[in-house]
């Protein structure tokens, strides 16, 4: 017989589709069984992220695409696209260009000057790309992997290695050594001259041979360099 203090609960029953008698009767795997399959994923994950990297490092916008990044792939694979034909159609028709901008009371060296920001303009497109459009993270690649890959181009193992901005630099530094090769090449004097213009001497020093050599090389060592010494060991 029960005093008037003992209280009496009513637990209902448990039904047989119930969510708590789905968990009292489901297997449990045993520990660590699941591991593997999840351990699988992430080698998966780095090889994807290296694919989609290295392609925004060679073609910008198609490691976008192929993170189904569809607007920000499309406009920057679009945008190289339409001022790599710009400058080609600027170059083709200089001549004509150059009498027509005469005519309408523009420089006739517009042209040029145009071919010089679109150049720039390629240059940021292409170091911003891989600075904001690849991966970040603490993995980083086996040494020789990543050395291997800067030597081949500079900012490749920056890219293996999640150093986007260090990749940024790389490119930027090939770029800016672009410049000067397409300064210092024996056609260019005569081309400017053409256009009635002239290298300025500041120009001339950038493409000087001390520069032209040391500028790559510097550029080159420090890429493999850096790949190797910050790769995971």
């Amino acid at each position: 017989m029960m005093s008037n203090e003992t209280a009496v609960y009513d637990l209902g029953e448990i039904l047989p589709g119930s969510a708590a008698a789905t968990r009292s009767t489901q297997p449990r795997a045993a520990p660590g069984i699941l591991a593997p399959a999840v351990a699988a994923v992430a080698p998966s994950r780095r090889s994807f992220d290296t694919i989609a990297d290295s392609l925004e490092l060679f073609v910008p916008g198609t490691g976008q695409l192929l993170r189904a990044r569809w607007s920000d792939g499309l406009s920057v694979l679009t945008g190289t696209g339409f001022l790599i034909a710009l400058a080609w159609a600027i170059w083709e028709t200089m001549d004509r260009l150059s009498a027509t901008l005469t005519a309408l009371g523009y420089p006739a060296q517009g042209g040029v000057y145009a071919l010089g920001l679109i150049y720039a303009c390629l240059a940021g497109l292409h170091a911003g790309n891989v600075l904001y459009g690849t991966t970040r993270g603490s993995v980083r690649a086996h040494p020789v992997i990543a050395g291997f890959a800067s030597a081949l181009f500079p900012g490749w193992g920056q890219l293996l290695n999640r150093q986007p901005a260090k990749a940024a630099l790389c490119v930027a530094g090939l770029w800016t050594v672009g410049i000067a090769w397409l300064l210092a090449a024996p056609w260019t004097g005569a081309w400017f001259a053409a256009q009635g213009l002239a290298v300025r001497p500041g120009f001339e020093l950038l493409s000087s041979p001390g520069v032209l050599w040391t500028a790559p090389i510097v550029l080159w060592v420090l890429s493999v360099y850096d790949a190797v010494a910050t790769a995971r060991h």
